[in-house]
């Protein structure tokens, strides 16, 4: 129970790995805030939550909106006293060529993956300062370091993600709150599972090329944000770990039998 006594807040907590990080949380000990853009979806998994016998708060809301955002953190901190643990998980990814994506859709995976990401720093990083100290994890991608055809607006979001985390980390250092960030490979999410159930052969080529030959499940993904929220991670500030089975490390030009 590394996080006994601990409050976080998870965003897009309502399926796949926000469900499996609120239910990891609670599981070492947490008190968890768990926010889906569905008020059913975030009641669903507060049950969940206090079925493992700690306190939940469900907060439906839009985060990529200002004035939400702000009002769900003021709910965890009037219910709490405090906010310890940010997890910012919420986030959108549509394939579209860069001549075919609208303008409107290159707004919402912006607005959502990275503006999203930064309001809810923000106004987090307001009561962790108050309080001298917090976690927070943000969620980006291996593919913010590498150009994705088809995903123009994913990858430049995610990029986004990735240098937020470091300048808040370097910014935020002297009020002991460490801003780090995960960057999952493909993950076997119900809707990732949706996603791939007519694309098997495309599928079958892409985990030949991962070193552990395997996907992620959420529960792989969670752990590692647990990791990050605890103590163990006290010295660990503006990095981001790959949870990728090795993917990272494989240079892509090079496949040479050994």
């Amino acid at each position: 129970m590394i996080l006994e006594g601990r409050i976080a807040l998870v965003t897009g907590a309502g399926r796949g790995i926000g469900r499996a990080v609120a239910l990891a949380l609670a599981q070492e000990g947490a008190d968890v805030v768990v926010n889906d853009v569905s008020k059913d979806a975030a009641d669903k998994i507060a049950r969940e939550v206090e079925g493992l016998g700690r306190r939940a708060l469900a907060v439906p809301a839009d985060i990529s909106k200002s004035d939400e955002v702000a009002a769900m953190v003021n709910k965890t901190v009037n219910a709490s006293g405090r906010l310890d643990i940010l997890v910012n998980n919420a986030g959108i990814a549509k394939p579209s060529s860069v001549l075919k994506i609208s303008d409107a859709e290159w707004d919402k995976h912006i607005n959502i993956n990275l503006r999203g990401t930064f309001l809810c720093c923000r106004e987090a990083g307001k009561q962790m300062v108050k309080q001298q100290g917090g976690k927070i994890i943000n969620m980006a991608s291996g593919v913010g370091r590498a150009g994705v055809p088809g995903m123009a607006a994913y990858t430049a979001s995610k990029a986004g993600v990735l240098n937020l985390t470091r300048t808040l980390a370097v910014e935020w250092a002297r009020f002991n709150i460490n801003v780090n960030s995960v960057s999952p490979g493909t993950t076997m999410t119900e809707a990732m599972q949706e996603t791939i159930a007519d694309h098997t052969e495309y599928m079958q080529r892409r985990i030949a090329r991962i070193p552990l030959k395997r996907w992620n499940t959420p529960a792989d993904v969670a752990r590692v944000v647990v990791f990050l929220a605890g103590p163990d991670a006290n010295n660990i500030t503006g990095e981001d770990i790959a949870i990728d089975g090795g993917s990272n490390a494989l240079h892509s030009g090079f496949d040479l039998p050994v």
